[in-house]
C-alpha cells in the first residue's frame, strides 16, 4: 500500500531533518510518517522525487473502458 511505504521512507529520518530534506512542512511530515492519508499533491510527488523515490500509477481498473 502507498502509505504504508510512504510512512516507513518518512521514518527514515527525523520530523525536522526530512522537512528540510523535502520542503514539506513538520505536520505533513508527520502525517506522512504515522501513515495517515494526506493530499497528493506537486509538493510531495517533488519531495519524494528529491529522497530518490518515483511515483507512479501504473494499474488500470478494470470497469474502466479503453479509450
Amino acid at each position: 500500500m502507498i502509505f504504508d511505504e510512504v510512512a516507513r521512507v518518512m521514518n527514515s529520518d527525523t520530523t525536522r531533518r526530512m522537512s528540510r530534506r523535502t520542503g514539506l512542512s513538520k505536520d505533513k511530515v508527520l502525517r506522512m510518517a504515522n501513515g495517515q492519508p494526506f493530499n497528493l499533491d506537486y509538493n510531495v510527488v517533488f519531495a519524494l522525487q528529491r529522497l530518490g523515490y518515483e511515483f507512479k500509477v501504473v494499474k488500470k481498473l478494470s470497469h474502466e473502458k479503453d479509450t
